[in-house]
């Protein structure tokens, strides 16, 4: 690769190119790379809040949730020396990126910070409403170093760390393109050539997906009467993710809060993720499959 063409057509010369454009990544080597190449990139879109409280007190320190099922742990941080705090955030993983935030998205924050958080967060003012795309790749591990374009090279794909991250993928890429340097084992398993990593079986993916969809149904207020268990909701799950494995042909293990809510919940009334998920695997399995000497 021997430059980046610009919007007017022209070309900016380099001898080498570091995309780090985020969860539009993908979009930008559509036409440079081979279908199957490089695992794609999702958007993890998420809403925050930023609040000023009109009541003496609250939280002074911050306060932070686990990750919970199929979403970002919810997160309380008081602005120090104000009366503002932002609240966040959360997190539903897309093929397509969303043209913006949803009003449910922030119905849930702020419903779920008032009840698990602070109940007096009902009389603070809303004064910003923030939204953004998360990278993440499809099976869930960056994309880190060069891949088959000669000269270009990724740094994308981080998820929800990429800003702890930030020094050490800088220090690698930086000794990568400014001379050979000693080879790390450890960076090749984020190598953007490549076909999706799986981590477990694809039962183990269908296992613990069922799971985390029956505790994100009891975390928004499911109620089932006393002769009913979680059961329900985890049995429509696993027809549901077997009958998009049937369109597979070969299922892959995806990570369930992937699988979850990019696949199996964006199923209903919309045939686009699993024809674009079938595609992707059969260029995947095509590009990357072994040569008869391997």
């Amino acid at each position: 690769m021997r430059g980046v063409r610009l919007a007017d057509g022209s070309t900016l010369g380099a001898g080498a190119v570091v995309l780090a454009a985020g969860s539009r990544s993908s979009e930008l080597t559509a036409d440079v790379l081979p279908p199957g190449a490089v695992p794609p990139l999702l958007h993890g879109a998420g809403s925050a809040l930023l609040t000023r409280r009109t009541r003496p007190g609250g939280a002074r320190q911050a306060i932070r949730t686990p990750n919970r099922a199929a979403g970002c742990g919810l997160h309380l941080l008081p602005l120090a020396g104000t009366e503002r705090q932002y609240l966040g955030a959360t997190n539903f993983i897309t093929c397509q990126r969303p043209d913006g935030p949803v009003v449910g998205a922030a119905e849930i924050l702020i419903r779920s910070a008032r009840q698990e958080i602070d109940q007096a967060l009902s009389g603070s003012q809303l004064t910003a409403w923030m939204w953004g795309a998360r990278p993440i790749t499809l099976d869930g591990f960056p994309l880190i170093g060069p891949c088959p374009v000669a000269g270009l090279h990724f740094a994308t794909g981080t998820y929800r760390d990429g800003f702890h991250c930030a020094p050490v993928i800088a220090r690698h890429l930086a000794a990568r393109l400014l001379g050979p340097g000693p080879a790390d084992a450890d960076w090749a398993w984020f190598t953007p050539y490549r076909a999706p990593i799986e981590t477990m079986t694809v039962e183990q993916s269908l296992t613990e997906t069922a799971t985390h969809a029956a505790e994100t149904a009891r975390e928004h207020g499911l109620h089932l009467p006393f002769f009913l268990d979680d059961e329900p909701v985890a049995a429509y799950v696993r027809d549901r993710a077997h009958r998009l494995f049937d369109r597979l042909g070969l299922p892959v293990a995806l990570p369930p809060e992937i699988l979850l809510l990019a696949f199996i919940l964006a199923a209903r009334g919309n045939d686009h993720p699993a024809r674009w998920l079938a595609d992707h695997l059969h260029a995947a399995r095509t590009h990357h499959a072994p040569t008869p000497d391997a």
